[in-house]
């Protein structure tokens, strides 16, 4: 597999997962992508 053409598709999944190199990170049950945080100084 050429790891160069995957990303120059944006297209990683299927080279990593090949190579075993994949993180699989789960549901985190948190909604920190929903969380917006202003800091005023």
């Amino acid at each position: 597999m050429d790891a160069v053409a995957h990303l120059a598709r944006n297209d990683a999944y299927p080279f990593l997962n090949a190579s075993g190199d994949l993180l699989h990170t789960g549901p985190t049950q948190t909604n920190v992508n929903d969380l917006i945080a202003v800091f005023v100084f």
